[in-house]
């Protein structure tokens, strides 16, 4: 029962981890198993950590922002999400123009009440987005698809519609790498500094897709107000 009282003090905040896996490793009896427990519960804190801090880092660095203009398109698209008159599926919005513009601020500062709702993938050499095990269905209101490039939404298209029904992406001859999420209502963003030019080499089919089923907006000027 040595194990017991190396929990309680470690549990206490008595005893370091370092300390405790020496007194596990004594006590011989199941030692791989609880430092196995011990040290998954360590990293998980240090996930938990770094999470608050970068919340707290962010928060700080929006407080000094500029604030953000007013889109009257933007404004137009953030109303289809109404609770109150869900829809089958939405259309998602794309952020097009050159870096330094503010579009990811923008996105976290005007599109959900805190920026910890708004889930940001870096999708530069994505072939898909990688939602498993980053995406939280209760957590998160909306995706940030940044740098996303426009093969990956002809790829995933229903995931771009929010469907009412779930989503299964990732599909291949062995299904190894398959992928079920619910994203109905989750509002979706796509940032791109390409788009336009990938949209022209697009067979026609695939053009009329995109404008039925996005809105499409040139970031052209700063999105904060000067």
């Amino acid at each position: 029962m040595g194990e017991c009282w190396v929990l309680a003090l470690l549990a206490g905040g008595k005893i370091a981890a370092r300390v405790a896996k020496e007194h596990y490793l004594h006590c011989v009896v199941d030692a791989p198993k609880h430092i196995a427990h011990m040290e998954y519960a360590e990293h998980e804190k240090a996930i938990l950590r770094r999470r608050k801090f970068k919340i707290t880092m962010l928060q700080k660095i929006m407080q000094s922002q500029k604030p953000f203009r007013t889109i009257p398109e933007i404004t137009a698209w953030s109303k289809q999400y109404d609770r109150k008159r869900p829809l089958d599926r939405y259309q998602f919005l794309v952020l097009d123009g050159k870096s330094k513009m503010g579009k990811t601020r923008f996105v976290q500062t005007t599109l959900v009440d805190h920026p910890d709702k708004a889930l940001i993938l870096d999708c530069a050499d994505a072939e898909i987005p990688a939602l498993k095990g980053n995406y939280n269905a209760d957590q998160h209101e909306l995706i940030l698809f940044d740098e996303a490039h426009i093969d990956m939404i002809i790829r995933c298209k229903k995931l771009f519609q929010a469907s009412i029904d779930e989503v299964t992406y990732g599909s291949s001859p062995t299904n190894a790498y398959i992928h079920t999420v619910d994203v109905h209502m989750v509002k979706m963003v796509v940032c791109s500094n390409v788009w336009s030019a990938e949209l022209e080499k697009l067979p026609k089919e695939h053009q009329e897709w995109l404008a039925a089923n996005s809105v499409f907006f040139v970031v052209d000027c700063p999105l904060w107000v000067p």
